[in-house]
């Protein structure tokens, strides 16, 4: 039952998972900025993460999705320009 990249076939709870979800990580973990393009490409982000639960199941998708956290955490880490700890 796809969410974003098909048409809907029934009900599906991924998304109301999914959304809140991605904005958790996004906003509390990421600290990204709370603008309406964050908002709108995290939301985006929320779909997709519930069409890759619906055609894979929960544990590839969580995987995958935890890798790509990392990932983006590692770089945001990497471009901070506080000072060094002396």
């Amino acid at each position: 039952m796809p969410v974003l990249t098909g048409p809907a076939e029934g009900w599906n709870f991924w998304p109301f998972l999914g959304i809140p979800i991605a904005l958790l990580i996004a906003f509390r973990f990421l600290h990204l900025p709370r603008r309406v393009w964050v908002v709108v490409v995290v939301v985006l982000v929320g779909l997709a993460s519930a069409d890759a639960i619906s055609a894979w199941g929960v544990v590839p998708a969580v995987g995958v999705a935890a890798c790509l956290v990392a990932v983006v955490a590692l770089i945001a880490r990497l471009r901070r320009s506080d000072p060094p700890i002396v």
